[in-house]
């Protein structure tokens, strides 16, 4: 979900805001499109009634590597941010709000994404974590896509309808 194309910043999300609707684009070709979709309608959706599915990604953080400290803003900071770890080791270090924690494969956590947060690889094995952001219903909907060109028509029809007329 939401492949956004180079062509479409992220100011797709920031209209959101102004427009209440957000353009997905899903990648149904992707190998993991139906095994992420199977593990998020079974185990995440039920929990998130009032949330469409906004973003779902595979977060590779290789050995050495880090996230500089950082909150997320506009649109991202009304989003519940889901963590799955698939892959981690016992060098990942997670800051949130300057406190450690450790957080273990297959379980789900939301992160408040509004604090400071960081994390850093400083094992030798690489720490993935499927990520999935859901839009709750009171800040905006989704409108998915499955090829670029429906979402780009979607995109500039927004964008049209909200220019001013002279």
């Amino acid at each position: 979900y939401n492949d956004t194309p180079a062509t479409f910043d992220r100011c797709t999300l920031d209209e959101a805001l102004a427009t209440g609707i957000v353009d997905v684009l899903r990648n149904p070709h992707h190998p993991l499109f139906d095994s992420a979709t199977q593990v998020i309608e079974a185990g995440i959706v039920p929990a998130y009634p009032d949330c469409d599915i906004l973003r779902v990604q595979i977060a590779d953080l290789p050995p050495g590597a880090a996230i500089a400290r950082h909150r997320d803003d506009s649109i991202l900071a009304a989003i519940h941010r889901l963590h799955v770890p698939l892959v981690t080791n016992a060098g990942v270090v997670f800051e949130i709000d300057d406190a450690p924690y450790t957080l273990d494969e297959g379980m789900v956590y939301e992160l408040n994404n509004v604090v400071p947060h960081a994390v850093r690889n400083d094992g030798t094995e690489r720490r993935i974590h499927l990520l999935v952001d859901m839009l709750p219903h009171a800040v905006g909907r989704c409108a998915y896509h499955d090829d670029r060109r429906a979402m780009a028509v979607a995109v500039i029809r927004t964008r049209m309808a909200r220019a001013p007329r002279s």
